[in-house]
């Protein structure tokens, strides 16, 4: 386990990326900004799902503000969208940045075909 458990799970997305395996080939992306109540009105125009978690404090150079995050789940052909995504959230937000971070994670829909295909 430990540090190896950790590439092993990453050289795993790599490959079901590589095969096109839609439940090993996640992206986890978090789009961190300042909360003014209209993340999910700009999230719509790009993402027909995403999660946005509220009631957090930022800080930047010193100045307290309400602050949010906007968690998409995807894949790697998603990323200019979301880069879009933030830029629009930087002007509509009047922000000098918004930081954007991204992870593998393996992800998995249990939906009823997942179900009646056991997986």
């Amino acid at each position: 386990m430990g540090l190896n458990f950790a590439w092993d799970d990453i050289e795993q997305n790599r490959k079901a990326q590589a095969v096109g395996d839609s439940v090993l080939g996640a992206v986890e992306f978090t789009l961190w900004t300042e909360d003014n109540n209209n993340l999910e009105d700009i999230s719509d125009r790009y993402f027909d799902g995403f999660t946005v978690n509220r009631r957090s404090v930022g800080s930047w150079k010193g100045s307290r503000e309400h602050a949010a995050q906007v968690v998409i789940v995807g894949t790697n052909a998603d990323f200019q969208r979301v880069l879009d995504l933030a830029g629009d959230i930087r002007v509509a937000n009047g922000q000098h940045t918004v930081m954007v971070t991204w992870r593998p994670v393996g992800r998995l829909d249990v939906n009823e075909e997942t179900i009646a295909n056991g997986r």
